[in-house]
C-alpha cells in the first residue's frame, strides 16, 4: 500500500464526515468479518498502528454503534440501543448511562444506514421493530409536531389516536389554517427527507472513492439492503455493566 494511500485511509477515518458504512467496510476489506470480534480499543491502536490515524471518538461511536446492529439483534429490540446507534450514527456520540433520546431525524438516518448495512431478517414493516420502539417512534412524532412521518419511519411508527385526530374537523371549520398547518408539516417531512437523499448521496460517493484492496466500490455497493451477514447474538440489553457489552478483545 502506498503512502498516498495510507495518508487517504488515515483521513478518511479522522473525517467526522466519515459514515459509519465507509468505515466499516474499509475494515472489513482489510481484516475481513474477524474485524467484528474486535472491541473499540482494538480498532483504534489497529487503526492508529497501521494508518497513523487518531480516530475522533465520534468515529469510534460509529463504528462500534454499527457492529453491534451488524452482530446482534439490538437495533430492532432494544429502545436504548435503538436510540444510542442513531445517535451514534448521526455523529453525536453514544451515551448509555444517560437517557439521549433519538429524535426524527437522527432516527431517519440511522435506520436507513442499518438498513442497507444489517436489515431486519423479517420483512413484515410491523414486525422488525419491538412494541417499545415502534411506540417510541410515533411518541418522539408527536413531541416535535409531526402529524405524519417522513418515508423511514412511517412503516413503523405506533401513532396514539388522540394525536391521529389532532386535526379531524380542523379543515372544515377554519381551512386557511388547515392549508398553512399542512404545509408546514410537508416542509418538515420534505426537509428530513432530503437530508437522508442527501446523506445517501454522500455515502455512496464515500464508498466509491474508497481505496480498496480486496474489492472494488461496485462490488461493495451490491450488498446495500443485504447487509453483511454475520451470525447475529439474540441478546437484550440489561442494566449497569451489561449496557456497555462489547465484542471480545481481539
Amino acid at each position: 500500500m502506498t503512502q498516498a494511500v495510507l495518508n487517504e485511509v488515515r483521513t478518511m477515518f479522522e473525517s467526522p464526515d466519515t459514515y459509519a458504512s465507509t468505515m466499516v467496510i474499509c475494515l472489513v476489506d482489510k481484516y475481513g468479518v474477524e474485524a467484528f470480534e474486535w472491541d473499540p480499543d482494538s480498532i483504534r491502536l489497529e487503526l492508529y498502528d497501521v494508518y497513523s490515524a487518531e480516530v475522533p471518538q465520534a468515529n469510534l461511536d460509529k463504528i462500534n454503534a454499527a457492529l453491534l446492529a451488524i452482530t446482534t439483534n439490538q437495533f430492532y429490540v432494544s429502545l436504548e440501543a435503538f436510540m444510542s446507534i442513531c445517535n451514534a450514527l448521526f455523529g453525536y456520540g453514544v451515551g448509555f448511562h444517560a437517557y439521549d433520546p433519538a429524535e426524527i431525524d437522527e432516527m431517519c438516518w440511522g435506520i436507513t444506514e442499518i438498513m442497507l448495512l444489517a436489515p431486519s431478517d423479517d420483512k413484515d414493516p410491523k414486525q422488525m421493530f419491538s412494541n417499545e420502539i415502534r411506540y417510541y417512534i410515533g411518541q418522539r412524532a408527536e413531541e416535535e409536531g409531526f402529524s405524519r412521518l417522513p418515508k423511514p419511519l412511517n412503516a413503523f411508527a405506533v401513532m396514539t389516536d388522540q394525536f391521529k385526530n389532532t386535526t379531524s374537523g380542523f379543515e372544515d371549520t377554519d381551512p386557511e389554517m388547515f392549508a398553512a398547518y399542512w404545509s408546514t408539516q410537508q416542509d418538515s417531512v420534505k426537509e428530513v427527507e432530503s437530508m437522508v437523499k442527501s446523506k445517501l448521496k454522500q455515502l455512496f460517493t464515500q464508498i466509491e472513492q474508497l481505496p480498496l484492496q480486496n474489492g472494488d466500490s461496485e462490488s461493495w455497493k451490491e450488498f446495500s439492503g443485504r447487509g453483511l451477514r454475520v451470525p447475529r447474538r439474540n441478546i437484550l440489553l440489561g442494566t449497569g455493566a451489561a449496557r456497555q457489552e462489547r465484542l471480545p478483545a481481539r
